[in-house]
């Protein structure tokens, strides 16, 4: 049997792209303690960035491959999707030997590995996608620039966005501005009177500055309470958990208060003791000059490109 591990990937950059903390996160844990002289089952981590290789059109994405089966249905790949079943697959019994140092992950491990991923991820896909400063200066462009030429023209960004405000309409608890400026602009008002259509843009922008404001507001709150919360179960518990969960926590941590254009000042909200520079509030990665394990570029029909092959 052998793994495929699909996950964005910043190939100028020659790193796992922030766009996806679950990328990242996995990069990490695999470079840190995945054993390939022991392994039974090999893996290839490959920087395919793209998501119709998906069943939920998300990566990352995990393949797994029967080599020995001998009918085509049981060569099928079966597909793991998400940060949290990925290292339940691997960190299970039968996997585990390829990982140093790890065990499987205990009922407690799998519950707040979940919770995290349902309110930690959910927030860090907020700042990057729902509030419109950062999609517009910063995740619009980062997201282009994974792609080669023709696909770096098709809007991804605001495929990606979509699946994002689905969640939040689920989730109920913060709010948000449907579109950004640059994506969606409204020019009925030119029809009208001149003074009469000042005063409505002029109410209209008032009133969305206010919601901004209300909505940044709600997701400090979220933010807050899961800090507190996951500070005060690390304290009691944290030298007994499973590794990943330090990994997902400190990636998600790392883009929300370094990786954005408006990290500083939320960081200085959160943590007003962060304006001197404390390492306390850095939330560092592990350096990856020891790199152990490659990403290798997709095979054609694990590429973008395969979409051209249906025109042929």
């Amino acid at each position: 049997m052998s793994m495929k591990l699909h996950i964005w990937w910043d190939w100028e950059n020659d790193e796992p792209s922030i766009i996806s903390p679950e990328s990242v996160a996995l990069y990490r844990y695999i470079q840190r303690y995945y054993n390939s002289e022991q392994a039974s089952l090999s893996l290839e981590l490959i920087g395919s960035n793209n998501m119709n290789i998906s069943p939920n059109k998300q990566l990352p994405v995990l393949f797994v491959y029967n080599n020995d089966a001998d009918d085509n249905k049981n060569k099928s790949p079966v597909s793991i999707l998400g940060y949290c079943n990925i290292i339940q697959y691997m960190t299970a019994s039968k996997t585990n030997k390829n990982f140093l140092n790890t065990r499987s992950l205990s009922l407690l491990d799998k519950s707040i590995l979940n919770y995290m991923v349902q309110h930690l991820n959910v927030l860090t896909e907020y700042q990057m996608f729902l509030n419109n400063e950062n999609f517009d200066n910063f995740t619009k462009k980062k997201i282009s620039n994974l792609f080669n030429w023709p696909f770096n023209w098709v809007n991804y960004a605001l495929e990606m966005k979509h699946i994002i405000e689905e969640k939040f309409n689920n989730n109920g608890k913060i709010g948000f501005i449907r579109g950004s400026p640059e994506d969606e602009k409204d020019y009925a008002g030119f029809d009208e009177d001149m003074t009469s259509y000042l005063f409505k843009t002029k109410n209209k922008e008032q009133d969305s500055s206010l919601d901004v404001l209300k909505y940044s507001s709600q997701y400090k709150t979220q933010l807050c309470e899961f800090l507190d919360l996951y500070n005060e179960f690390i304290q009691k518990n944290g030298e007994t958990l499973h590794p990943s969960i330090d990994i997902l926590y400190k990636v998600n941590m790392s883009i929300q208060f370094h990786g954005l254009p408006n990290s500083k000042e939320l960081r200085c909200k959160i943590y007003p003791d962060a304006q001197k520079d404390n390492d306390n509030y850095n939330f560092p990665l592990d350096n990856d000059e020891t790199r152990k394990y490659m990403v290798v570029r997709p095979e054609l029909k694990e590429s973008n490109y395969n979409i051209l092959l249906t025109f042929l």
